[in-house]
């Protein structure tokens, strides 16, 4: 009934997965080696100008330094994100960058937004596992990152245009995931009025890939919680439908382009019960998109032996 195991190659969202910061280069001149850690969120002023997504980067030979640097703005954005420094995150981020995280590109309303999609636990500790080597071109600038948000996991391109000295985040891109892990895909099917799966039960080995189609002409949240003999599933449906918390049962969220097919890479996931819902985009004002829907799956960890 479950597949074999395989190791997937995953095109992730990244509707959580965006940050922005700005790194003076001249206090950076003096900092180490490219990869040493930040250990807080340097805050900034808004730049003069919003960036433009830049073009496509062409390997150079850029400076030990303009590398150093980019590393470090990396690395103190991830800092910022997981310290909830959202008043600087919002001055220094681009209004594509705003847009795509909350819908919004007023920096003010943004940080409102931000502050409470951390606090309902839609926004989690992000995790640096794999930051790859930075191109530098000019004042253009790309790094390749594999994070782990919670349970999901995904691998971006982070690209960056430098306006007065400062690295500004432009815009990411999602990548092919290669998981460290083997993992068993999950097909969900969604439209506006329905969500389906093939399956109900899973062997997890490790990761599961929940590959999501949308069918509709419209963009579909869909959240992932556990369940529990004391929160079923019914009673999350109902929290959810009257703008309740369900953080301490919330595993994943993602939203899904109409007419697309995403795919949320989770690991890690303890055995139990499930419940895959639907038609909610936490962004939203209104987050009940039309009437939640949801699919029951039950999880098992597959066995050592």
């Amino acid at each position: 009934m479950i597949a074999n195991r395989r190791v997937v190659a995953v095109l992730l969202a990244t509707a959580f997965g965006l940050c922005l910061l700005a790194i003076n280069e001249t206090a950076l001149a003096q900092d180490g080696p490219v990869g040493s850690p930040v250990a807080s969120c340097a805050a900034s002023t808004p730049p003069s100008a919003q960036p433009q997504e830049p073009s496509t980067p062409v390997a150079t030979s850029p400076s030990a330094v303009s590398r150093a640097h980019l590393v470090r703005a990396t690395e103190n954005l991830i800092a910022c994100w997981n310290q909830g420094d959202w008043r600087s995150f919002a001055n220094l981020s681009s209004e594509r960058v705003l847009q795509s995280l909350v819908q919004l590109q007023d920096p003010e309303i943004a940080v409102l937004r931000l502050r409470e999609l951390q606090s309902a636990g839609y926004i989690q500790h992000l995790d640096l596992q794999v930051i790859g080597d930075p191109v530098v071109t000019g004042s253009t600038g790309s790094v390749m990152l594999t994070v782990q948000e919670g349970y999901m996991v995904r691998r971006e391109e982070w690209r960056f245009t430098r306006i007065a000295n400062q690295w500004i985040l432009a815009s990411i891109n999602s990548s092919a995931l290669h998981l460290a892990v083997n993992a068993v895909g999950f097909p969900v099917t969604l439209d506006q009025f329905s969500i389906s799966s093939t399956r109900d039960f899973v062997v997890n080995p490790g990761g599961v890939v929940f590959d999501l189609v949308n069918t509709s002409d419209r963009d579909i949240g869909v959240i992932v919680t556990r369940t529990s003999p004391e929160m079923p599933a019914d009673e999350i449906l109902s929290v959810l439908s009257h703008g309740g918390d369900v953080s301490p049962f919330l595993v994943a969220w993602i939203s899904v382009p109409a007419a697309s097919v995403q795919s949320l890479a989770l690991v890690d996931l303890p055995t139990g019960n499930y419940l895959i819902v639907a038609g909610f985009d936490p962004r939203a004002e209104i987050p009940v998109q039309e009437a939640l829907n949801a699919v029951e799956i039950a999880i098992e960890r597959q066995s050592s032996q």
